[in-house]
């Protein structure tokens, strides 16, 4: 997919037209929450995984690991990028990954 923006950046922007990716780090929906993703979550952060974990406690083992200190992002956390990326003040952005992580994307690994 990233490939494909970049192409498309690049072929596009003789016709002012910009293409951007957004990259969301781990978002609070439905789909995340479950038990499986809990258990991943917590293993990430090197804590002990209960045997039915919770959404608190995947949020609090979570949390300290990432630098602005969110356990995840909710889905309004990352419309704001979206936002900019379609106003003007983006016109001559074109062709990045935009990373809404709370500072996760910053870990070295």
């Amino acid at each position: 997919m990233l490939g494909l923006m970049k192409s498309a950046a690049l072929e596009l922007g003789r016709y002012n037209i910009t293409c951007n990716a957004i990259l969301p780090g781990l978002v609070g929906t439905a789909l995340t929450y479950n038990e499986q993703r809990f258990r991943a979550a917590i293993a990430q952060s090197n804590k002990a995984v209960s045997a039915y974990p919770t959404a608190q406690e995947t949020w609090d083992a979570r949390a300290p690991t990432v630098p602005l200190g969110v356990g995840w992002l909710q889905p309004e956390d990352i419309s704001p990028m979206a936002v900019f990326l379609a106003s003007d003040a983006a016109a001559l952005v074109t062709g990045a990954e935009m990373a809404v992580t709370g500072g996760d994307a910053a870990k070295v690994s």
